[in-house]
C-alpha cells in the first residue's frame, strides 16, 4: 500500500527473471523452512523483461510465503520460468497484455488450495483467510499492483486439496540487456555472523516473522519485540550485550527514533538499523540520530539488511564521524549523496 499510495520511485531495468530467482533461491529456501522442498526450474537463456528488481523480489517472497502458509505439513513449492508467444486471442483473455513474446513466471504449491469464492476475492486489499493476527491481506494485492505496473498479468488456478498455482506474464524487451550491476565489494568481504545479538522491533506480524526467519538463518541471536515499550523491557532483562537494534520507524506508541534514543541511554554501544516505507523518515534518521545509525527504506531485499548489520558491526568503536556506506550498497544512490555536499554525511 505504501509503495502505491506514495507513488514510490521505481527503477525499471532489463532483468533476467531466471537470474533473479537464482540469486534469491537460498534465501527463499530458508523462509519456507526445511519441511517444504523448494524446486526451481528456470529456462536459460530467458528474454529480458523491464521491471523494478526490488519489486520483483517482493513478488517472489510474497508468493512463496503464502505458499508456505498454505502447506500444513510437508510439501513442495515449485518455481518455473519459460518464454512463450501470446496471440491476440490469448491476450483478450488477459486484460492489459499485447500480442507478442512474454516471460511466464509460475509459483505452484502442494497446499490446501482454495475454492472459487476465495479465488474471486484473492487480490482484494485486506482480504485474508488467515487467522486474526496472522496476515494483513495486503500481500497478494501488492503482488497484483506490482505486476500490473510492470505491464503484466497475474492469474491463479486452485482447487481445495489440490494446491495453488500463480502464473505471471510479463512482456519481453527488445532493448539490449545492460551489463550486470557491479558487485558490492564491501558486502562481499564482510565477515559472516558470529552469533551477535540483534534486538528486532516490528509491530506488523508478517514482516516481523519474515525478518525473524531470515536473521535467525543468518546466524544472529534474536531478541524480538512488537513495540518500543516491550523492547526496552526486554533490553532491561537481558544481561548480555545487544549489538544491533533493528526497528521499524513508525509504530504505535513509541517511534523507532525514540526507542533508539532511549536504548542508547542505557546501552551506548548499540548500533541501529531503522526501517520505514516513508521516504521522509530518512531525514529524521540522518539529522537527529548518531553516526552509528543507518536507514533502510521498505521494501528491500533481505540480503541488504544483513549487509547493513554487518557494515555497522565492523565499524570501529571510537569512530566520531559518519562512515560512508557507498561500498555496501552502491545501487541505493550513495554516489549521488557523495556528489551533493548537503547530503555528504547522511548515513544510510
Amino acid at each position: 500500500m505504501l509503495a502505491f499510495s506514495r507513488q514510490r520511485l521505481l527503477e525499471p531495468r532489463s532483468l533476467d527473471l531466471s537470474t533473479v530467482i537464482a540469486d534469491l533461491e537460498q534465501m527463499l529456501a530458508r523462509l519456507i523452512t526445511e519441511r517444504i522442498q523448494l524446486i526451481v526450474r528456470v529456462e536459460r537463456p530467458l528474454p529480458s523483461v523491464l521491471a523494478d528488481r526490488t519489486q520483483i523480489e517482493q513478488v517472489l517472497m510474497n508468493l512463496c510465503i503464502n505458499a508456505r502458509d498454505a502447506i500444513t505439513d510437508r510439501g513442495q513449492i515449485i518455481i518455473e520460468t519459460t518464454s512463450l508467444w501470446l496471440d491476440p486471442s490469448a491476450c483478450r483473455q488477459r486484460p492489459g497484455l499485447k500480442p507478442g513474446r512474454h516471460v511466464q513466471l509460475e509459483v505452484r504449491d502442494t497446499g490446501v488450495g482454495m475454492d472459487e469464492a476465495v479465488q474471486a476475492r484473492l487480490f482484494e486489499p485486506f482480504f485474508t483467510t488467515k487467522a486474526p493476527g496472522k496476515g494483513t491481506g495486503l500481500g497478494l494485492s501488492i503482488v497484483f499492483g506490482i505486476v500490473s505496473r510492470a505491464g503484466g498479468h497475474i492469474g491463479c488456478s486452485s482447487m481445495p486439496g489440490s494446491g495453488t498455482a500463480f502464473t505471471i506474464l510479463l512482456p519481453t524487451q527488445s532493448v539490449p540487456r545492460p551489463a550486470a550491476d557491479p558487485p558490492s565489494g564491501a558486502a562481499r568481504t564482510l565477515p559472516d555472523s558470529t552469533g551477535e545479538t540483534v534486538l528486532l522491533v516490528e509491530d506488523e506480524h508478517t514482516v516481523r516473522e519474515m525478518l525473524r526467519d531470515f536473521l535467525t538463518a543468518s546466524g544472529y541471536h534474536l531478541l524480538i519485540a512488537e513495540h518500543g515499550d516491550e523492547a526496552l523491557a526486554i533490553a532491561a532483562r537481558h544481561s548480555g550485550e545487544i549489538h544491533v537494534l533493528v526497528s521499524d520507524m513508525v509504530m504505535p506508541g513509541m517511534s523507532g527514533a525514540e526507542l533508539n534514543r532511549r536504548l542508547r541511554a542505557t546501552r551506548p554501544g548499540v548500533r541501529t538499523v531503522l526501517l520505514s516505507g516513508y521516504t521522509e523518515d530518512e531525514s529524521v534518521a540522518s539529522d537527529r540520530l548518531g553516526p552509528d545509525t543507518v536507514f533502510l527504506q521498505k521494501p528491500f531485499p533481505l540480503a541488504r539488511l544483513d549487509e547493513r548489520i554487518r557494515g555497522l558491526l565492523v565499524m570501529p568503536e571510537n569512530r566520531t564521524e559518519p562512515r560512508s556506506l557507498s561500498g555496501i550498497a552502491s545501487e541505493d544512490g550513495d554516489a549521488d549523496r557523495m556528489a551533493d555536499p548537503r547530503r555528504r554525511n547522511r548515513p544510510r
